[in-house]
C-alpha cells in the first residue's frame, strides 16, 4: 500500500508529465515567425508571441525548488526549448519592445535559478543579444540598449554572479571572454564612446 509521499510524488510525476508538452508548445510559439512582414503589434502573431513568452516567464517565476531540481524540466523543458526562445527573440529584426524585454526577462530568471544548466546558452545570450546591443548601436535601438543595461544591472548587483561568469567563461579554454566583454561594454558605454 502506497504511502502518503508515495502518492504525493505519484502525483506530481503525473502533472510534470501533462505540463511539460504544454511548456514545449509554449516555447516553440513565442518562436514562430509571423505570416507577414513586420506585422502591427496588435496582430495575432504578435498577441501570440507575447502571450507565451508571458506564460513561459510565469512558469519560471513561480516555479519552486522541486521543479527547479527536476533533470527532466531542465533537460527537456529549459535546455531544449528556452536557449532557442531567447536567441531568436533577441536577435529578431525590429522586435516589438515588449517582446525584447520579455525575453531578457527570461534570461535575467535563467541567470537567476537555471545558470548551473545553461551555461552555453548564457554564453550565447550574452555574445548574440546583450553586447550586440551594446557594441552595435546601429543595430539596436536607444530603447533596446536602455532595457539590456537594466537587466546588467539587476546581474551586477550579486557578486556570486559576477565571480560565476568570470569562472565559466574568461578562465575556460573554449569560451568567450563574456566578463571581459561585459565590462568593456559598459567602460565605453559610460565614457560616452563607441565600442570598437
Amino acid at each position: 500500500q502506497k504511502t502518503d509521499r508515495h502518492r504525493t510524488r505519484d502525483n506530481a510525476d503525473a502533472a510534470f508529465e501533462e505540463a511539460l508538452p504544454r511548456f514545449s508548445q509554449l516555447g516553440s510559439l513565442s518562436i514562430q515567425p509571423p505570416s507577414e512582414k513586420n506585422p502591427p503589434p496588435e496582430s495575432a502573431d504578435m498577441r501570440s508571441k507575447v502571450l507565451s513568452l508571458e506564460l513561459v516567464l510565469s512558469i519560471l517565476e513561480t516555479s519552486g525548488p522541486a521543479l527547479r531540481g527536476m533533470p527532466r524540466f531542465v533537460a527537456e523543458g529549459l535546455r531544449e526549448h528556452l536557449g532557442r526562445l531567447m536567441i531568436v527573440n533577441g536577435t529578431a529584426p525590429n522586435p516589438l519592445p515588449r517582446v525584447y524585454k520579455l525575453t531578457l526577462s527570461i534570461f535575467l530568471h535563467v541567470m537567476s535559478y537555471f545558470r548551473d544548466h545553461m551555461k552555453d546558452h548564457i554564453e550565447l545570450v550574452f555574445t548574440r543579444v546583450m553586447m550586440k546591443a551594446l557594441d552595435s548601436p546601429a543595430s539596436s535601438t536607444m530603447q533596446q540598449r536602455w532595457m539590456v543595461l537594466q537587466v546588467m544591472q539587476q546581474i551586477c548587483k550579486n557578486p556570486q554572479t559576477l565571480v560565476e561568469i568570470f569562472i565559466n567563461y574568461d578562465c575556460e579554454v573554449n569560451s568567450r571572454d563574456v566578463f571581459e566583454r561585459v565590462v568593456h561594454s559598459l567602460a565605453k558605454g559610460a565614457q560616452g564612446t563607441g565600442v570598437d
